[in-house]
């Protein structure tokens, strides 16, 4: 219904490869923070033009990054490792406390701990729980999710739970009222919907390009990420062309999926990460280029609504109390 038009001064420039994940702050409305195959995770402020305020060099490329509510906690995905650091403490040196994933030195991009030998491929996304604050899931190319209580400094003490997706996780996101459900994409454009509390896979779809194909019929869309609303208590599912621009989706709780906007002539290439940041939506993509949008309402380019082919595992099924939208 919607088509964004990029901000004047859209492109925020810094990255030197492309971009593989986007995290607002939910504590600072303002502060943003990017991951890169630059082996860098940037801190940037969207209120000031120049934009990026830090940077935390990582030893391997960075698949992801999630913020912790309340803590300053930032998680990032590097290689097979969920590494921890204080984003309080990433412009000038300091010297402070310890305790649970936050214990160890604190300065300027030092890491604060690590949880590792838990994945054994590279971890390709990290979220942390919207209310359960402490809880923080992982995803990784060994099929795994992963969710852990970073009050705990051990990876092997900490881990509470773990999902097999039986194929390679690129993303996911936590949904619902109380956060219970949890939706994967996988690597082979597929997703499925899981309670994660009772480890119960509620739906699988195995190829979400034949429905997602038709809101685009001149060219291929490839699945980016997911994105829950809160306010709204709506998913949403952003997918990309190899030209850069994005289509966002509401999905529906039967499969079925409604165009909501469309995100038009910011990049070049593949957009990898797509986040709606207080009102304004922030894209990243494989031309390193981290774009803004305004909202404005428009005709509407995008006005097709499609439904998954959808196959529930056999032998899965709802849990009764599993509402997640």
């Amino acid at each position: 219904r919607y088509t964004l038009e990029p901000k004047s001064s859209s492109a925020l420039e810094g990255h030197l490869g492309p971009l593989t994940g986007l995290c607002p702050s939910p504590d600072h409305p303002s502060l943003l923070a990017s991951s890169s195959e630059d082996k860098t995770v940037r801190l940037w402020d969207l209120r000031v033009q120049s934009g990026c305020v830090s940077v935390i060099q990582q030893v391997d490329e960075a698949l992801s990054c999630a913020f912790g509510k309340g803590s300053g906690l930032l998680a990032v995905g590097v290689g097979c490792h969920v590494d921890f650091f204080d984003a309080r403490q990433t412009k000038q040196e300091s010297r402070g406390a310890s305790g649970g994933a936050q214990g160890g030195s604190r300065g300027s991009g030092e890491r604060l701990g690590r949880y590792a030998d838990v994945h054994t491929d590279m971890v390709t996304k990290v979220v942390f729980h919207p209310s359960q604050t402490t809880t923080l899931a992982s995803a990784s190319e060994d099929g795994l999710v992963c969710l852990y209580d970073t009050g705990v400094s051990q990876a092997d003490e900490a881990l509470a739970c773990i999902l097999n997706a039986e194929s390679p996780v690129r993303d996911m996101t936590f949904f619902g009222a109380k956060g219970d459900g949890l939706a994967l994409l996988t690597g082979s454009e597929g997703t499925s919907v899981w309670h994660w509390p009772s480890a119960l896979r509620a739906l699988d779809v195995e190829d979400l390009r034949q429905s997602a194909g038709s809101f685009n019929r001149e060219k291929a869309l490839f699945s980016i990420q997911y994105h829950y609303d809160q306010g709204t208590d709506r998913l949403r599912l952003a997918l990309s062309d190899v030209e850069g621009s994005v289509t966002v989706v509401e999905v529906q709780p039967g499969g079925e999926m409604h165009p909501l906007l469309r995100l038009e002539s910011g990049h070049k290439c593949l957009v990898r990460a797509v986040d709606s940041h207080n009102g304004t939506w922030v894209t990243g993509g494989e031309d390193a280029r981290l774009c803004l949008w305004n909202e404005k309402e428009q005709e509407g380019q995008v006005n097709q609504s499609t439904a998954f082919d959808r196959k529930q595992k056999k032998g899965k099924k709802f849990a009764p109390h599993f509402q997640p939208y």
